[in-house]
């Protein structure tokens, strides 16, 4: 069951409403879950929560034609 709520159209998790989007920065910062751990009060299965809610948010509405990489043909 997944901790994510929304807190005035933010993306929050866990009892002290840490902001998903700091939790995927940092990820996408390279920090390892033991940084991200002693930065947010979060769990492991929290931090990867955050980021399969973000995975999930950022696909809804994205037409298919951005989804696959289409390569040049030859005229």
């Amino acid at each position: 069951m997944s901790n994510i709520s929304n807190l005035n159209g933010t993306l929050v998790i866990g009892a002290l409403k840490v902001p998903v989007r700091n939790v995927t920065d940092s990820i996408l910062d390279r920090n390892t879950v033991d940084v991200i751990q002693k930065r947010f009060p979060i769990s492991v299965e929290e931090i990867f929560e955050c980021l399969d809610a973000v995975a999930d948010h950022d696909t809804i509405g994205v037409p298919v034609s951005y989804t696959h990489l289409t390569l040049p043909t030859k005229a």
